[in-house]
């Protein structure tokens, strides 16, 4: 656990708090700011803090007023334990493991049921005297509508870990307290209960919230296997070693490879499969399951590769094998083999939002889209407005649809309403299909290339827009409705030379912002490294070469740049890709190879160098077979590399 006396962000590690590296002073500003006006400037606090501080105003709390005392009644708590028995037990040696961990003094753990009920504590001494420890006790209920911003509330709200330190606290009157919680999913994804570490915040050790998490995973993990006691249950994970651990996936197929659970490290070491409800095994697996069940039985660890080519090891429970076996020999069937599905997922892209100023960004159109603003993403040809658009999204409601359109592919089909869908909108004509199921859910969806939008099209188009503002603006809808736009050209520019006309513009216009190019982004090294790492696992970079390559134009931003990585791994004749295999990058496609600076404008020696550069280029960079082949010595081929 992180402790210091007051929100001493700025010293905290990107790991601690994701990249929470906020001043002091820009901290102390926010807080003035939600204490004395109730307000809460974007990009000043942590983003996660932010959120909830909103969510508190929206509840209508005062960070200045006492805390509501929300507890439920006797009879209540009694019956919330009885019902939530069977995980309490598994709970409760975990607390007492973890309150022998922590140690010191002023601590309390706790365990909570999946609505912020606190079903069991244990106190030293010193806390259960204090103030704070005397409100955090059975029965009190911590969700953030009746608590504002703590880590149990947290938790339950964003379904992740969290962390609250002193004055991240809503209220003014929990800023001496440090608070740290995480939840308990069970193997439908539903949230069965919290695990919650308190703490005077001058007291507390760097890795109490491992612990925390540590705890919430042993418990999720043991309430999988008593729930598919009668499944097939895998344990997988990237790393063999790891196997006998409790970072492991977990996935519980039927005999016929129907999958009937997963629990929340499946799902993340899955992302990008879809483990919705119809879900098999041939699903997820290139492999046979007849033939991973017959290896299940004889104890094997068995190799996987999912549909989107990671391999991970996978290993049976081994207090099945033998009632497998048994079931088996009676008579049960099992498919002969996993039929693939008609088309494998698509990878999904890598997004790398490191740059400060993208993030702050990205953080202000988020708080437009909440309040109902479109959102309009300007950038030259690959500057990532499409993976920007999804990083808003994942930040909105990440579990909702993400639809991108095609502005060019639009037609007038897809803005006709049927008659059945016109409640609410008697008079209007909303978008149906996609279109009307954005309404009906929520989620984001992006337009993208406004500009190639016919023009017949607008006026359907600015009446959809209305529509969702008018959804935006209802009082009883809990659901976003993110409108993100991408656009090649400015705004201003389509404004200027008439391209859109006024009453579109008027319509689009919320945020805007600009896309850097390539060579513009500070977090340009992330982006070489999480574009490798999809072309290739086996290479990686050297400093020099990022250097060399942050130093290249890229006309069609990071497109380009996946596009000379490839070159680069399908040339290279080493793991380490170092600056002689740049020598491949001397001309793309469709560029000229120049000569070198010591060459140019001396005109006999720039058609010597040329030969010698496209030779190079050529040969993949192979400066031997260059010297050979031009019966020169390596030492005048190196003499014309630089740029």
């Amino acid at each position: 656990m992180v402790c210091y006396a007051g929100p001493r962000l700025g010293t905290e590690s990107p790991s601690d708090r994701g990249d929470r590296g906020i001043l002091s002073t820009e901290f102390h500003i926010a807080r003035r700011q939600l204490e004395t006006h109730g307000h809460v400037p974007p990009g000043l606090v942590p983003g996660d803090i932010e959120n909830s501080w909103r969510r508190s105003l929206r509840a209508g709390l005062d960070p200045l007023a006492p805390p509501t005392d929300a507890a439920v009644s006797l009879p209540e708590l009694n019956e919330r334990r009885a019902r939530n028995r069977r995980i309490s037990q598994l709970a409760r040696p975990e607390l007492e493991l973890l309150f022998s961990q922590i140690a010191g003094t002023n601590f309390m753990v706790a365990f909570a049921d999946g609505d912020g009920v606190l079903l069991d504590t244990i106190a030293d001494p010193d806390f259960k005297s204090t103030a704070t420890g005397r409100t955090i006790v059975p029965g009190t209920v911590w969700k953030e509508d009746l608590r504002g911003t703590n880590a149990l509330g947290l938790a339950l709200a964003t379904r992740k870990p969290a962390k609250v330190i002193g004055q991240e606290h809503f209220f003014r009157e929990h800023a001496t307290v440090s608070c740290l919680a995480a939840p308990i999913f069970d193997s439908r994804g539903r949230i069965v209960g919290l695990i919650d570490a308190s703490s005077d915040i001058t007291a507390r050790q760097h890795h109490t919230l491992a612990l925390v998490k540590l705890a919430a995973t042993n418990i999720e993990n043991r309430l999988f296997l008593e729930d598919h006691g009668s499944s097939v249950v895998l344990s997988f994970h990237p790393r063999q070693e790891y196997l006998n651990t409790m970072s492991v996936g977990l996935l519980a197929f039927d005999l016929e490879g129907r999958l009937r659970g997963c629990n929340s490290r499946a799902v993340s070491m899955l992302n990008g499969i879809d483990l919705g409800k119809d879900c098999t095994f041939c699903d997820i697996f290139r492999n046979s399951f007849s033939d991973l069940i017959h290896q299940v039985i004889r104890g094997k660890v068995v190799l996987l590769e999912d549909w989107l080519g990671s391999t991970v090891f996978a290993a049976g429970n081994s207090t099945q094998r033998g009632e497998l076996a048994r079931r088996i020999h009676q008579g049960a069937t099992l498919p002969l083999a996993s039929p693939a599905p008609q088309a494998a997922p698509a990878r999904p892209q890598t997004l790398v939002m490191e740059d400060q100023l993208l993030r702050r960004q990205i953080g202000l159109a988020c708080n437009a889209a909440r309040v109902g603003l479109p959102v309009v993403i300007e950038g030259e040809s690959g500057t990532g407005k499409r993976a920007t658009a999804q990083e808003i999204h994942r930040r909105l409601h990440p579990q909702a649809p993400f639809l991108p359109v095609d502005c060019a592919a639009l037609t007038a089909t897809d803005f006709e309403l049927p008659p059945n869908r016109m409640t609410g909108f008697a008079s209007r004509q909303i978008p149906a299909d996609f279109l009307h199921r954005f309404t009906e859910s929520g989620g984001t969806i992006l337009f993208d290339e406004i500009v190639t939008l016919a023009a017949p099209l607008r006026p359907y188009l600015r009446r959809f827009l209305e529509a969702v503002a008018e959804l935006a603006a209802r009082p009883d809808e809990g659901r976003i409705r993110a409108v993100v736009f991408s656009t090649t050209r400015p705004l201003e520019e389509l404004r200027t030379e008439g391209v859109l006309e006024r009453g579109l513009l008027q319509a689009i216009s919320g945020y805007r912002f600009e896309l850097p190019k390539l060579e513009e982004r500070t977090d340009f090294a992330k982006i070489c490294q999480a574009l490798l790492a999809d072309i290739s696992e086996d290479h990686v970079l050297s400093k020099a070469v990022i250097d060399q390559l942050r130093q290249r134009s890229w006309p069609d931003n990071i497109r380009d740049l996946r596009r000379a990585l490839q070159l680069m791994v399908a040339n290279a004749r080493r793991p380490v890709l170092r600056k002689d295999d740049l020598q491949c990058l001397q001309a793309l496609p469709g560029e000229e190879i120049s000569a070198c600076p010591r060459c140019r404008g001396k005109a006999l020696r720039e058609q010597r160098c040329r030969r010698i550069r496209k030779l190079l280029h050529e040969a993949g960079g192979n400066i031997s077979l260059v010297a050979r082949q031009l019966g020169i010595s390596r030492t005048t081929i190196y003499a014309h590399l630089g740029n």
